[in-house]
């Protein structure tokens, strides 16, 4: 188990407003079900605010994978190598990623700069934009950071 440090508490942020959020998603799509189906009266917002909310969630969840380790990877190579070529790929793989988290967070940077310009609101809900886009960098620039600790740990705290 890793121990308790600022990315742990991090984390624990990200996994608990993701809860949060998925809670949320639930109930809004429960009510609109309720109001559709029994009320006969559909609500416009909750199919933006649940949409909103799984975007959040989703960009949470790969800062969450990203921390825990649990991303996508070829487990059997693993159990064949010894463990320096174990470490060796681990450390490949982490520096991959940030180097895919670093680009998928300037994109991000760059479009959220065009959606704050716009100055555009969510249809039915009055939500700018930008705070959607705010998501995507946010989330890989932290799962960026994840990548270096992970690295760290990997080199100088012989984690595997």
């Amino acid at each position: 188990m890793k121990e308790k440090n600022i990315f742990f508490l991090l984390n624990e942020v990200c996994s608990t407003v993701g809860s949060i959020f998925f809670l949320l998603m639930t109930v809004i799509c429960v009510a609109q079900v309720i109001a559709r189906y029994c009320f006969h009266s559909a609500m416009a917002w909750p199919e933006e605010a649940s949409r909103f909310l799984f975007i959040w969630l989703s960009y949470l969840g790969v800062a969450y994978s990203t921390y825990s380790r649990d991303h996508l990877k070829v487990d059997i190579i693993f159990s064949v190598v010894n463990r320096k070529v174990k470490n060796i790929l681990l450390i490949s793989g982490e520096i991959v990623t940030l180097v895919f988290m670093l680009f998928l967070a300037y994109y991000g940077i760059v479009m959220l700069e065009i959606v704050v310009e716009s100055e555009e609101t969510a249809l039915s809900l009055p939500v700018p934009l930008w705070i959607i886009w705010f998501s995507i960098p946010f989330t890989f620039i932290l799962s960026g950071i994840y990548c270096m600790n992970n690295i760290y740990n990997y080199i100088y705290k012989k984690e595997n």
